[in-house]
């Protein structure tokens, strides 16, 4: 099932908007930074730790996965509608298209590509932090035209504090359990 965020009313979409358009910004700025480093300067500017880790694990995937829709037609790449989320002993399959913060960074990296709030150099600093996008460059680099990439595994999120309950909600909300 896909996630309708306009459905979800007009305050909702806006202050998704704007808190996805801060922590790009933010990410960009530490792009530099491993991931540890990155959730931390998010917890500086207010957001918690569950919300910073799921920004760092779901926006570079949305903005890199435009750049990938746009590969020559010549490259064929497939691409998981899902992540795998490492919880305890748990694999967690977890639908992309049900994270409001992935949905979101979807569609302002498409809008990069034309109008967009947020400017190629900061959507070039941020997009190539996504594994996808590591591994579809690889296999250009290796002469390779077609691939399936698996799904992309998180391990920090499962253990994060909160995340059974926010997995939980996203699953319900979007009717998966």
């Amino acid at each position: 099932m896909e996630l309708n965020i306009a459905s979800m009313g007009n305050n909702f979409a806006e202050s998704l908007r704007r808190r996805v358009i801060s922590a790009i910004h933010v990410i960009a700025a530490n792009s530099e930074s491993n991931d540890q480093a990155i959730v931390d300067s998010l917890r500086l500017v207010g957001y918690d730790e569950l919300d910073a880790e799921v920004l760092v694990a779901f926006l570079p995937l949305g903005l890199a996965r435009a750049i990938i829709s746009r590969l020559p037609d010549n490259v064929s790449t497939t691409l998981s509608d899902h992540a795998i989320i490492l919880n305890e002993n748990l694999q967690l399959k977890l639908p992309l298209m049900v994270v409001p913060e992935f949905v979101e960074a979807l569609r302002l990296g498409d809008e990069a590509f034309t109008s967009g709030e947020i400017s190629k150099e900061v959507f070039s600093r941020v997009a190539p932090l996504s594994v996808e996008l590591n591994l579809v460059n690889q296999m250009l680099h290796a002469g390779t035209t077609a691939a399936e990439i698996s799904p992309p595994v998180l391990i920090r999120l499962g253990e994060v504090s909160g995340f059974k309950d926010w997995y939980r909600r996203l699953m319900a909300d979007s009717g998966t359990i």
